[in-house]
């Protein structure tokens, strides 16, 4: 029996991809692959992670040490990842993976060390559209990238394996069924729902520019779902806070478009289920990715960007045109980007055929 170790951590866009991939060769390749996680120590990660019923291993890294001030921040984490290097050794030479696929993030860093020096074969697979730094440290090492989309700077697409993102399965629920899953404790609206996305770790500023924008007369009869937004938001006559929600399911059954943060993995369930999006990227990300992913989202689907620097009149135009257009209930967005178990068995083949090209 092979045994992979999958490693992500950080936020869900670097999780759920590799939760999905997990999910995906223990229903395919049960009887052959033994499938093995390590996240940080954050506990949201761990938490995501349980609300799947998997037990990663936890390494001792919260976080990364580049663009932080505090110097005791810094050498705090700078220290965790000297221990999160350790332990990955300990990992490496007790578990003995036949294959580690690490996902991106700050928390690839100790992995991808430890199996270097432990000649366990590695993989990067990376889900924006601009690298992230563990992704070009590889690339340098000349070690395998996985895309999650055509492009990924700064390489030539020649340098990389694209393979999509894989993404959770979703189960079509009934529209009326899903609202009284969400038990908000009030009837489904008569009209549009606007479901508004902002990461596994939240958006306070997205979830202000929505405020403004609901009492606006041209939305008064449209209703804001707020999700991660309760605690946060203050519900009223059309925006509708909720807890953050693990089963996407219901909330991409409920909402009629969505407007959203520009993480690579909620863009690739977005393409997946066809679901009319305004993509509102979040400024901060490192190097700019969040702007890239949603400039190439929009390039391939139509859809609306609005860059939170730009007039608040733009963004009331781009979502009047959002509303106008029609879900298509049958698409799937196959043809742009890989997805679910597509991009699940691209994956699994390039790593075989990787696997048996070291070995030989």
């Amino acid at each position: 029996m092979k045994k992979v170790l999958l490693v992500a951590g950080g936020t869900g866009g670097h999780i759920f991809p590799a939760l999905a991939l997990g999910q995906w060769l223990q229903r395919e390749k049960a009887e052959d692959i033994h499938v093995m996680y390590a996240c940080g120590s954050r506990p949201l990660e761990l938490e995501m992670y349980r609300q799947s019923g998997v037990e990663p291993i936890v390494l001792p890294i919260e976080g990364s040490p580049f663009g932080i001030k505090k110097i005791k921040t810094i050498s705090r984490r700078s220290l965790g990842i000297c221990k999160a290097i350790g332990k990955s050794m300990a990992l490496m030479k007790k578990m003995r993976p036949d294959f580690c696929l690490l996902f991106g993030g700050y928390v690839s860093f100790a992995p991808l060390i430890a199996a270097l020096l432990c000649r366990v074969p590695v993989a990067v697979h990376e889900q924006n559209t601009i690298a992230g730094k563990v992704t070009r440290i590889a690339h340098k090492l000349h070690l395998p990238i996985f895309s999650g989309w055509q492009e990924c700077e700064p390489f030539q697409a020649d340098s990389f394996y694209y393979t999509g993102i894989p993404i959770r399965n979703f189960q079509k629920v009934d529209r009326r069924e899903a609202w009284s899953k969400l038990d908000v404790g009030i009837d489904i609206p008569e009209g549009p729902i606007v479901g508004v996305l902002s990461g596994s770790l939240t958006s306070s500023p997205l979830f202000q520019v929505i405020c403004e924008l609901s009492v606006e007369s041209e939305f008064r009869h449209v209703s804001f779902l707020i999700v991660g937004g309760k605690g946060i938001c203050p519900n009223s006559n059309n925006m509708i806070a909720v807890e953050r929600q693990w089963d996407m399911s219901i909330i991409y059954s409920v909402v009629d478009i969505v407007i959203a943060r520009a993480g690579a993995s909620t863009l690739a369930e977005l393409l997946a289920c066809a679901i009319p999006s305004l993509i509102v990227p979040w400024r901060g990300a490192a190097d700019g990715h969040q702007l890239s992913n949603a400039r190439l989202f929009k390039k391939l689907t139509g859809n609306y960007v609005w860059d939170e620097s730009s007039p608040a009149q733009v963004l009331k135009q781009n979502l009047v045109q959002c509303l106008s257009q029609e879900r298509d209930e049958s698409a799937k967005g196959g043809a742009l980007v890989p997805w679910q178990n597509q991009s699940c068995e691209l994956i699994w083949k390039t790593l075989i055929s990787l696997v048996r090209r070291e070995s030989l």
